[in-house]
């Protein structure tokens, strides 16, 4: 079990997400920054392949349900290069970088 505040924020970040998507439709904005909240958690607990998918489906349902302009969709793009900078993956951050 995860102790402390990071530990603690990341099991309420999941279980924000999970409620939320029982009660919204695909691509809500409480979803997407519920998932961009709870990657930020995962990601200070080093825990990134997690922390990868969680801002990748971010980033998906917002392009496909609000569009590629929208700042949401803007905004998991630009979360998806911090975390793979700060992962030491510049060929991935690139690859969002270019959708900003």
């Amino acid at each position: 079990m995860n102790k402390g505040p990071v530990g603690f924020r990341a099991s309420f970040g999941r279980q924000s997400v999970e409620l939320y998507q029982s009660l919204m439709n695909r691509g809500s904005p409480s979803i997407t920054l519920a998932r961009i909240h709870l990657a930020e958690s995962l990601t200070a607990q080093r825990k990134y392949g997690e922390a990868e998918m969680v801002l990748q489906a971010a980033y998906k349902d917002a392009n496909e349900v609000q569009g590629a302009q929208h700042w949401r969709t803007k905004l998991a793009a630009s979360e998806l290069v911090k975390f793979y900078d700060a992962w030491g993956k510049p060929e991935l951050a690139a690859n969002y970088r270019a959708l900003l």
